[in-house]
């Protein structure tokens, strides 16, 4: 049978960036990492102690990120780490063991997250108790539960799914702030990449853009009902929500 999160977390763990690196410099505990690179600024990442020439989509997917308990206990993994000062072909780390002298680095973003929407924000509360997790919140995709799932007789489940994909904002920016900074350099891609990544999924059926109501949401999560403020999530956020997002999914285990 399919398990429709885990689905979508292999979708968004072809979304994170990877590479292999053979060399590096330090000066005390912050270690220059020779490798071409398309990271952001402070973006999350693990180090790990092997280089994994054929894809770390394959031989290191990182399905579900909201508890890396289970992925940093993995003998290959090193650490985890944000890369700082990022260059096209170089990034810094901060680490007070010595790296291997040779490995691979792979994205921990976009973040992935299912579940209803108390649960979510539930959990994104728990994050801020903690020094580390606290900052790996965000950009976040989110599926909602519950979902319809229908399977049919030639074991294609047909799926309707409710999606978000979120990100921190400023509570104090107008529409065409959040559309400057949020939307366009940040929403909007990861938007696009997903619809491509769950076309050329082997795991989905069909062709062309699956049918879904694509919703802009500036300063989501935001209730204004008589007239109070109330926070939904945490933190404030804009969103792009994906609803009715209609997918056939292939049992390859049958």
């Amino acid at each position: 049978m399919i398990f429709v999160p885990e689905v979508i977390g292999r979708v968004i763990d072809g979304m994170r960036k990877e590479g292999n690196y053979t060399s590096f410099t330090n000066a005390g505990t912050t270690y220059t990492v020779e490798s071409p690179n398309e990271l952001l600024e402070g973006e999350w990442i693990i180090i790990l102690d092997t280089v994994l020439a054929f894809g770390f989509e394959y031989a290191f997917p990182i399905v579900f990120t909201d508890d890396l308990g289970g992925i940093l206990a993995d003998p290959v993994v090193f650490g985890q780490f944000q890369a700082i000062n990022v260059t096209a072909d170089s990034f810094d780390i901060v680490s007070e063991t010595a790296i291997p002298s040779v490995g691979g680095w792979k994205s921990l973003e976009p973040f992935f997250m299912f579940g209803h929407r108390q649960e979510i924000s539930n959990r994104l509360l728990m994050k801020d108790k903690d020094r580390v997790y606290k900052y790996q919140k965000y950009p976040l995709f989110v599926l909602r539960l519950d979902f319809p799932e229908d399977v049919t007789s030639d074991h294609v489940h047909e799926v309707t799914l409710n999606m978000a994909i979120m990100d921190s904002t400023d509570k104090n920016y107008r529409a065409p702030e959040r559309y400057e900074k949020v939307f366009h350099p940040i929403l909007m891609p990861l938007y696009f990449d997903f619809i491509e990544k769950l076309q050329a999924s082997s795991e989905t059926m069909g062709t062309g853009y699956p049918e879904h109501t694509k919703i802009d949401r500036p300063f989501w999560g935001v209730d204004e009902s008589g007239r109070n403020v109330k926070y939904i999530f945490s933190d404030p956020l804009d969103a792009i929500e994906l609803q009715n997002l209609k997918l056939k999914l292939l049992d390859n285990k049958c």
